[in-house]
């Protein structure tokens, strides 16, 4: 399966300069993070300091375990 890589750090950048914890496949195309029928992975590069919520096809353990460490959600859809 191919999927569209999106890193903790791209997470956190948008978290903090947007005011939102919940990131779903709606979000991440209407950041043009994604194009329309893309799946996404989230991967563990960089630091994540806010607690977030997030929906997607495919998580990294990494990005999980820093995911949930913060309170946060990983959902797999």
């Amino acid at each position: 399966t191919e999927y569209a890589i999106i890193n903790l750090e791209t997470l956190q950048r948008i978290a903090e300069q947007n005011n939102i914890s919940s990131f779903d496949i709606e979000a991440f195309k209407k950041r043009g993070l994604i194009s329309k029928n893309e799946k996404v992975k989230i991967l563990g590069a960089g630091e994540l300091t806010t607690k977030i919520d997030v929906k997607a096809h495919a998580y990294s353990k990494s990005a999980k375990e820093s995911i949930e460490s913060l309170g946060g959600k990983a959902e797999k859809i």
